[in-house]
Order: structure tokens, then C-alpha cells, then sequence
């Protein structure tokens, strides 16, 4: 076996430093208060683990754009390889029930 080292400068990355939160939640929260209570696929993300953040989020309320209209739910799964989030409107903070 050959063991060799060469002097070069490393490829451009090729990760994306997207936002930390990267759908457009305005248009997200429109379409799920519309239909309450329906899960939707919302996006797809680089990695398992952003998928799960965006997901953490959502459920957490620190999404601005959707807990102002109430209160969500979230899911991350992984389907053919692609990161994706699922995400459905509970109802209004004064509707839900804790």
C-alpha cells in the first residue's frame, strides 16, 4: 500500500449554510391554518438533524411566523433519502387544549 501526500489547497465546500430556519413560514402557516389538523409536507433539509431542529422549532413555538397564529405540531422523517418535515395547525393558543 502507498501512502502519499500531496500539498493542495481543499475543495470549495460543498455544505450550504442555509438559514437556521429555512421555509417560508408565512406561506407555511397560511396553508395549515386552512386546514386544520392535516399533516403536510413543508420541506426538505440537508441533514437528518436540521430536519429534526426545524421540526423541535415548530413544536416549540420559536417560529414567530407560525406561533402568532397558534399553536403547530412537527415531524422529521427520512423517506428515500431525503430529510424531510411534516407539520399540521392544532388551532388557536386559546383553543388548544395543554
Amino acid at each position: 500500500m502507498s501512502f502519499e501526500i500531496r500539498f493542495e489547497d481543499p475543495p470549495r465546500s460543498t455544505r450550504r449554510w442555509a438559514k437556521a430556519l429555512p421555509f417560508d413560514y408565512e406561506q407555511v402557516a397560511a396553508t395549515l391554518c386552512a386546514r386544520p389538523g392535516e399533516w403536510a409536507f413543508i420541506g426538505a433539509t440537508a441533514t437528518p438533524t436540521r430536519a429534526g431542529g426545524v421540526a423541535q422549532r415548530i413544536r416549540d413555538g420559536v417560529v414567530e411566523a407560525l406561533a402568532a397564529r397558534g399553536k403547530f405540531d412537527a415531524v422529521s422523517r427520512t423517506v428515500d433519502g431525503e430529510y424531510r418535515v411534516y407539520a399540521r395547525f392544532l388551532g388557536e393558543a386559546g383553543e388548544v387544549a395543554s
